[in-house]
Protein backbone atom coordinates (compact mmCIF):
# COMPACT_ATOMS: atom_id res chain seq x y z
CA UNK A 1 0.00 0.00 0.00
CA UNK A 2 1.76 2.91 -1.39
CA UNK A 3 -0.15 5.93 1.05
CA UNK A 4 0.68 7.40 4.08
CA UNK A 5 -3.29 6.25 5.39
CA UNK A 6 -2.90 2.42 4.36
CA UNK A 7 0.47 2.53 6.51
CA UNK A 8 -1.16 4.00 9.35
CA UNK A 9 -4.42 1.77 8.64
CA UNK A 10 -2.13 -1.53 8.85
CA UNK A 11 -0.19 0.55 11.98
CA UNK A 12 -2.73 0.52 14.06
CA UNK A 13 -4.32 -3.05 12.83
CA UNK A 14 -0.89 -4.32 14.58
CA UNK A 15 -1.28 -2.00 17.46
CA UNK A 16 -5.16 -3.66 18.41
CA UNK A 17 -3.97 -7.18 17.65
CA UNK A 18 -0.72 -6.60 19.97
CA UNK A 19 -3.37 -5.10 22.64
CA UNK A 20 -5.77 -8.30 22.05
CA UNK A 21 -3.67 -10.83 22.51
CA UNK A 22 -1.17 -9.94 25.44
CA UNK A 23 -1.46 -6.49 26.41
CA UNK A 24 -4.49 -7.10 28.44
CA UNK A 25 -2.60 -6.52 31.87
CA UNK A 26 -1.05 -3.62 30.50
CA UNK A 27 -4.30 -2.00 29.59
CA UNK A 28 -5.83 -3.16 33.28
CA UNK A 29 -2.83 -1.24 34.88
CA UNK A 30 -3.41 2.22 32.75
CA UNK A 31 -5.82 4.51 34.81
CA UNK A 32 -8.93 6.25 33.23
CA UNK A 33 -9.54 9.69 33.36
CA UNK A 34 -6.72 11.46 33.42
CA UNK A 35 -4.71 9.79 36.14
CA UNK A 36 -1.31 8.84 36.68
CA UNK A 37 0.59 6.19 34.97
CA UNK A 38 3.22 4.02 37.08
CA UNK A 39 6.04 1.87 35.70
CA UNK A 40 8.62 -0.16 37.67
CA UNK A 41 12.30 0.87 35.25
CA UNK A 42 14.81 -2.00 35.52
CA UNK A 43 18.10 -0.29 36.78
CA UNK A 44 20.50 -2.38 35.32
CA UNK A 45 17.96 -4.21 32.09
CA UNK A 46 16.45 -0.92 31.14
CA UNK A 47 13.09 -2.83 31.25
CA UNK A 48 10.04 -1.24 31.77
CA UNK A 49 6.79 -2.76 33.08
CA UNK A 50 3.80 -0.94 33.79
CA UNK A 51 2.14 -1.38 37.48
CA UNK A 52 -1.16 -0.81 39.51
CA UNK A 53 0.86 1.08 42.35
CA UNK A 54 1.02 1.67 45.12
CA UNK A 55 -0.89 -1.84 45.59
CA UNK A 56 1.86 -3.42 43.16
CA UNK A 57 5.62 -2.07 44.16
CA UNK A 58 8.69 -2.40 42.39
CA UNK A 59 11.58 -4.45 43.05
CA UNK A 60 15.12 -3.14 45.10
CA UNK A 61 16.55 -3.61 40.89
CA UNK A 62 13.75 -1.26 39.56
CA UNK A 63 13.05 2.33 39.87
CA UNK A 64 9.91 4.18 40.31
CA UNK A 65 8.68 6.27 37.24
CA UNK A 66 5.16 8.23 36.97
CA UNK A 67 3.47 10.51 34.43
CA UNK A 68 -0.13 11.96 33.80
CA UNK A 69 -2.31 10.82 31.35
CA UNK A 70 -2.60 13.55 29.08
CA UNK A 71 -3.74 13.71 25.75
CA UNK A 72 -6.96 13.06 23.57
CA UNK A 73 -8.62 9.63 22.70
CA UNK A 74 -7.68 7.96 20.04
CA UNK A 75 -10.34 7.97 17.23
CA UNK A 76 -13.08 5.38 16.35
CA UNK A 77 -11.24 2.73 13.96
CA UNK A 78 -14.20 3.81 11.04
CA UNK A 79 -12.55 7.44 11.32
CA UNK A 80 -8.80 6.50 9.93
CA UNK A 81 -10.86 4.14 7.32
CA UNK A 82 -11.61 0.72 8.89
CA UNK A 83 -14.56 -0.73 8.97
CA UNK A 84 -16.45 -3.88 10.52
CA UNK A 85 -18.71 -5.92 8.31
CA UNK A 86 -20.79 -8.26 9.69
CA UNK A 87 -22.84 -10.61 10.27
CA UNK A 88 -21.44 -12.37 6.55
CA UNK A 89 -24.15 -15.60 6.75
CA UNK A 90 -24.80 -17.40 4.59
CA UNK A 91 -27.80 -15.30 2.64
CA UNK A 92 -24.36 -13.98 1.02
CA UNK A 93 -23.50 -16.99 -1.13
CA UNK A 94 -23.44 -16.59 -4.64
CA UNK A 95 -21.70 -20.46 -5.36
CA UNK A 96 -24.59 -22.39 -7.24
CA UNK A 97 -22.53 -25.73 -5.86
CA UNK A 98 -23.99 -27.54 -2.55
CA UNK A 99 -20.85 -28.84 -1.38
CA UNK A 100 -19.32 -25.86 -0.53
CA UNK A 101 -19.33 -21.79 -0.36
CA UNK A 102 -18.33 -18.42 -2.01
CA UNK A 103 -19.19 -15.45 -0.46
CA UNK A 104 -19.77 -12.63 -1.92
CA UNK A 105 -19.98 -8.82 -0.49
CA UNK A 106 -20.48 -5.84 -1.62
CA UNK A 107 -20.16 -2.86 0.87
CA UNK A 108 -20.45 0.77 -1.19
CA UNK A 109 -17.43 3.20 -0.39
CA UNK A 110 -17.73 5.99 -3.22
CA UNK A 111 -14.06 5.11 -3.84
CA UNK A 112 -12.16 2.70 -6.88
CA UNK A 113 -9.26 2.23 -5.54
CA UNK A 114 -8.04 -1.59 -5.60
CA UNK A 115 -5.98 -0.92 -2.10
CA UNK A 116 -7.77 -2.87 0.26
CA UNK A 117 -7.61 -4.91 3.66
CA UNK A 118 -9.55 -7.42 5.07
CA UNK A 119 -9.37 -9.33 8.01
CA UNK A 120 -11.49 -11.83 10.02
CA UNK A 121 -12.60 -10.46 13.42
CA UNK A 122 -14.60 -13.27 14.44
CA UNK A 123 -17.13 -16.10 13.63
CA UNK A 124 -20.15 -17.47 15.40
CA UNK A 125 -21.95 -20.48 15.54
CA UNK A 126 -24.75 -19.95 18.10
CA UNK A 127 -22.64 -18.33 20.11
CA UNK A 128 -19.66 -20.57 19.94
CA UNK A 129 -16.89 -20.52 17.29
CA UNK A 130 -17.42 -21.32 13.38
CA UNK A 131 -16.72 -24.57 12.52
CA UNK A 132 -16.75 -24.03 8.88
CA UNK A 133 -13.30 -22.14 8.12
CA UNK A 134 -12.66 -19.52 5.66
CA UNK A 135 -9.60 -21.30 3.20
CA UNK A 136 -9.17 -18.08 0.65
CA UNK A 137 -10.40 -14.37 1.02
CA UNK A 138 -10.03 -11.05 -1.28
CA UNK A 139 -11.02 -7.86 -1.81
CA UNK A 140 -11.07 -5.54 -4.49
CA UNK A 141 -12.66 -2.31 -6.15
CA UNK A 142 -15.96 -2.81 -8.23
CA UNK A 143 -18.62 -0.58 -9.75
CA UNK A 144 -21.42 -2.29 -9.10
CA UNK A 145 -25.25 -1.51 -10.70
CA UNK A 146 -27.77 -1.07 -8.03
CA UNK A 147 -31.68 -0.84 -7.13
CA UNK A 148 -31.27 2.71 -8.68
CA UNK A 149 -30.08 1.60 -11.94
CA UNK A 150 -26.59 3.78 -11.40
CA UNK A 151 -22.84 2.17 -10.91
CA UNK A 152 -21.51 2.68 -7.32
CA UNK A 153 -18.07 2.16 -6.59
CA UNK A 154 -17.34 0.26 -3.33
CA UNK A 155 -15.64 -3.08 -2.14
CA UNK A 156 -15.71 -6.37 -3.43
CA UNK A 157 -14.87 -8.95 -0.81
CA UNK A 158 -14.90 -12.59 -1.86
CA UNK A 159 -14.62 -15.58 1.28
CA UNK A 160 -14.23 -19.14 -0.38
CA UNK A 161 -15.28 -22.32 1.94
CA UNK A 162 -14.79 -25.79 1.34
CA UNK A 163 -18.16 -26.50 3.05
CA UNK A 164 -21.61 -24.85 3.16
CA UNK A 165 -21.83 -22.57 5.96
CA UNK A 166 -24.78 -23.93 8.19
CA UNK A 167 -27.78 -21.25 8.72
CA UNK A 168 -27.21 -18.98 11.64
CA UNK A 169 -23.55 -19.38 11.45
CA UNK A 170 -21.54 -16.11 10.57
CA UNK A 171 -18.61 -14.04 10.12
CA UNK A 172 -17.66 -10.26 11.09
CA UNK A 173 -14.83 -8.98 8.88
CA UNK A 174 -12.80 -5.76 9.42
CA UNK A 175 -12.65 -4.25 5.73
CA UNK A 176 -10.20 -1.15 4.58
CA UNK A 177 -9.99 0.69 1.28
CA UNK A 178 -8.17 3.57 0.35
CA UNK A 179 -9.82 6.57 -0.36
CA UNK A 180 -13.49 5.15 0.98
CA UNK A 181 -15.36 7.96 1.84
CA UNK A 182 -18.34 5.94 3.88
CA UNK A 183 -18.54 2.21 4.38
CA UNK A 184 -22.33 0.96 3.45
CA UNK A 185 -24.55 -1.85 4.22
CA UNK A 186 -22.97 -5.02 3.04
CA UNK A 187 -25.35 -6.57 0.16
CA UNK A 188 -24.75 -9.77 -1.60
CA UNK A 189 -22.86 -9.55 -4.91
CA UNK A 190 -24.51 -11.36 -7.75
CA UNK A 191 -25.73 -7.64 -9.04
CA UNK A 192 -24.32 -6.14 -12.51
CA UNK A 193 -20.85 -5.22 -11.87
CA UNK A 194 -19.77 -8.03 -9.23
CA UNK A 195 -18.13 -10.77 -11.43
CA UNK A 196 -15.73 -7.75 -13.08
Amino acid sequence: MRSWNARRALVVLAVLATFAFGGSGVLAAIPTGGGTIYACYGKSSGAMRVVNYPSVKCTSSERLLSWTQVGTKAPPLAAIGIANVGKIDSSFDINPDSNNAILGVFVETGSASINCLATLQGASVNGQHANVPVDLMFCTSRNVTLADGQGHWGLLLTMVMRNELPAGDGYWVNVYQEGAKSYGTPIRCDLPGCNG
